[in-house]
């Protein structure tokens, strides 16, 4: 096992070397400088012709030099000493705060006072902690929502089963069919939580095809018809009838839009509007979803697509979302070299969300 040297001490001996080879060269240089000096040209003690008193000379400025050299020296070990502690105890600070955020502690922070390579390692080093303390704080919600979801559906299936074996709720269609709407929810639940995790490990396979953007909207928008009726709402789509086909993978696409219709049916109360629209570029297609409903605050839009992220957690759980599905959209749709994002002038002025698909096909 290798001998542990602290980085202190390497710096401390590299600086007293660096002093003790410059010493040792001022000491043989003014020893020649004087021999010249003292002897004309000949720098071999030996053969110059030296007086006794030039002589003495040549060795009271050796002894000066020398005591200057040693003084000198002891000066620099001092300072070296100073120096190697000034560049060091800022790393072993970062040292032991980095160890202490491996350890969960994310509030701590480190101390910035100087201007240079290591302040900038530390301010980095505070951006961390304060993006995984607010990561932490969302993963704990989020731990807090998952069982919250997952407690009602549970309890209202425990109570009927329950009730059933006991004779006391009738076993009906429609209480199987209210069990049944408990256990799909439980199993979105726990498939959009799963799909997540693959999208954002890249494990999910797609199978890019060439689509029909205006078919597949019209499709969805069908689907939705009902429900947007059920809620008040106008569900309006205004697509050329002819659009390039866009090359993704079908099934991820449509999971893409059915999450961001369900989040604009989610926040856009009764009597809202909401329309889907399209733009076209030379190698994309911007398909654009506009709601008028409650709008996204500008700090929150840079957010809304985190995995731990919900602008109104209450409302979210109310109306029975995870608060992944903005997370899963945007991962799916940067693996199909897409992407999407949010737009809105503020709460109360709506959304507009645009996702980006290509045009283009993929490179084998």
């Amino acid at each position: 096992m290798r001998r542990f040297i602290s980085l202190r001490w390497k710096l401390f001996f590299s600086y007293v070397l660096i002093s003790v080879v410059g010493m040792l060269l001022l000491i043989a240089v003014t020893h020649l400088m004087t021999i010249i000096s003292v002897s004309g040209t000949s720098t071999d003690p030996q053969a110059a012709t030296i007086t006794p008193e030039e002589a003495a000379f040549v060795g009271i400025v050796d002894q000066g030099v020398i005591a200057a050299a040693l003084t000198a020296l002891a000066f620099s070990l001092v300072v070296s000493n100073l120096l190697a502690r000034r560049i060091v105890q800022p790393l072993k600070d970062l040292s032991e705060i980095s160890q202490q955020m491996s350890c969960g502690n994310y509030h701590i922070r480190v101390a910035v006072g100087t201007e240079d390579e290591l302040a900038v390692l530390g301010r980095t080093m505070n951006e961390l902690a304060t993006a995984l303390e607010q990561t932490e704080r969302r993963r704990l919600a989020l731990l807090s929502d998952v069982a919250h979801e997952l407690r009602t559906p549970i309890m209202t299936i425990d109570s009927y089963t329950e009730g059933m074996i006991d004779g006391v709720i009738p076993t009906e269609p429609d209480s199987l069919a209210l069990i049944q709407r408990e256990a799909a929810r439980m199993k979105r639940l726990v498939d959009d939580f799963s799909l997540l995790s693959r999208a954002e490990a890249g494990q999910i396979v797609l199978n890019f095809q060439p689509l029909d953007i205006v078919a597949i909207v019209g499709y969805l928008a069908a689907q939705f018809g009902l429900q947007c009726e059920d809620e008040e709402l106008e569900l309006l789509v205004d697509l050329p009838s002819e659009l390039p086909p866009v090359y993704a993978d079908q099934q991820r696409i449509e999971q893409v839009l059915i999450n961001v219709l369900v989040n604009a049916i989610r926040y856009t109360p009764a009597g809202g509007t909401i329309k889907i629209g399209a733009e076209q570029s030379a190698a994309a297609l911007r398909l654009i979803v506009r709601d008028t409903g409650v709008g996204i605050a500008p700090e929150n839009l840079g957010l809304i697509f985190d995995r731990f992220y919900r602008v109104d957690s209450s409302r979210s759980r109310h109306s029975g979302g995870a608060g992944v599905g903005l997370a899963i959209a945007r991962h799916l749709m940067r693996a199909q070299h897409g992407d999407i994002w949010a737009e809105s002038a503020g709460l109360g002025a709506g959304s507009t969300f645009v996702i980006l698909m290509s045009t283009i096909p993929p490179a084998v």
